[in-house]
């Protein structure tokens, strides 16, 4: 069994704890309460039909939308840059069986020093949530794209 090599920047990141953790989170935090905003817009209701669905904590945990149902999952990891709180939306599909599955299609991703990737491990591209409002609204018609692409 092979592991991956352990490395002083993976210490440090991990010794930075709860607060590390909390920053990303925060972050994170942003990035979602901004491009969720405008997927829950009366805009993107009526011309995209999604739906958002929240936990008891405000977070949204579901999207629905004329081309299928989604999920987010929240996720914390490390790596070598640091401290990332990770929000992956998972569209659920079926197997020839009938039986369900989630699979990956679009990410959120905040950092411990507070900036914000969107997309996907292929497509992150930086996110402030202070950009201009079509920078923003691209992003949560990405997020539909995604769902919608994804047939397979």
């Amino acid at each position: 069994m092979s592991f991956e090599k352990t490395t002083d920047a993976l210490r440090s990141a991990l010794n930075r704890g709860p607060q590390g953790r909390e920053n990303a989170s925060n972050t994170l935090d942003r990035t979602e309460n901004t491009i969720f905003g405008v997927l829950e817009s009366d805009n993107a209701k009526e011309h995209w039909e999604t739906k958002l669905l929240r936990d008891s904590e405000g977070k949204v945990v579901a999207i629905e939308t004329p081309f299928g149902e989604a999920r987010v999952v929240r996720r914390n990891y490390l790596s070598e840059e640091g401290t990332f709180a990770k929000a992956v939306i998972e569209k659920k599909l079926e197997d020839k069986h009938g039986n369900a599955y989630w699979k990956p299609v679009w990410s959120l991703e905040g950092t411990a020093r507070g900036y914000s990737r969107v997309g996907g491990d292929n497509t992150d591209v930086e996110f402030d949530p202070n950009f201009h409002p079509g920078e923003v609204m691209r992003a949560a018609a990405d997020i539909i794209i995604a769902i919608g692409r994804c047939t397979e």
